[in-house]
């Protein structure tokens, strides 16, 4: 049994579903396929994602959903707060312009965003509650060396504590990682042996784009 460590973006997959039905999210399906091909395999993922990132991530959709309507409302209206990132923003006017592609304009993306709130959550739940086995690597047990020698490379935080997350994990148990992201970032053990004391502790595990495992 392969012991699968999944990035957040295949847990946003999942819960995206809906949006993939309007070619909005393009990892949705694979995610989907995934977990079908592989469901008799063990899927784990970190606390940080679980305990930091995710609900950060569900804030700013609630966010974005809530531009939208405010656009529809008013078309001179622009998508916009500090909270979001630019990729929210993107999402944020893909579902805007639906209304010039469904035949039911403006009302059926007010429809599709109120059936967006009431399965966006409830299936990260679910996916949580059901196809992840186990939660890994308290926060504060993250090995803070390793996620600053991280942070410093792919200068993002949160990235950074999560790959410390995989590697650490990576040592107690053999783990492949599973992403929907092919930044340079996922080369871990290259950037882990530009750290000597580091790689001689840590070993990274296998890292895999998730449409080449389907």
């Amino acid at each position: 049994m392969k012991c699968f460590f999944l990035d957040m973006g295949v847990i946003i997959g999942y819960a995206s579903y809906l949006e993939s039905s309007f070619n909005i999210d393009s990892f949705a399906k694979p995610v989907i396929q995934f977990v079908n091909d592989y469901e008799n395999d063990e899927f784990i993922t970190c606390h940080y994602i679980v305990d930091k990132d995710i609900p950060k991530f569900q804030k700013r959709r609630q966010i974005i959903r809530n531009e939208i309507r405010k656009k529809l409302r008013n078309p001179q209206y622009e998508i916009q707060s500090e909270e979001l990132h630019p990729k929210d923003i993107e999402w944020g006017n893909k579902i805007y312009e639906l209304k010039d592609k469904l035949s039911g304009g403006e009302l059926q993306v007010f429809q599709l965003l109120v059936q967006i709130d009431s399965t966006f959550d409830a299936r990260i739940d679910y996916f949580l509650n059901n196809h992840i086995k186990n939660v890994v690597v308290p926060i504060e047990t993250i090995d803070e060396t390793l996620r600053v020698h991280f942070q410093s490379i792919i200068k993002n935080r949160s990235d950074a504590h999560i790959i410390a997350s995989a590697i650490q994990y990576n040592t107690i148990k053999p783990i492949h990682v599973v992403t929907t992201d092919k930044g340079d970032f996922w080369k871990l053990q290259k950037l882990l042996e530009l750290d000597y004391k580091l790689s001689q502790k840590y070993k990274a595990p296998k890292v895999s784009f998730i449409k080449d495992l389907i």
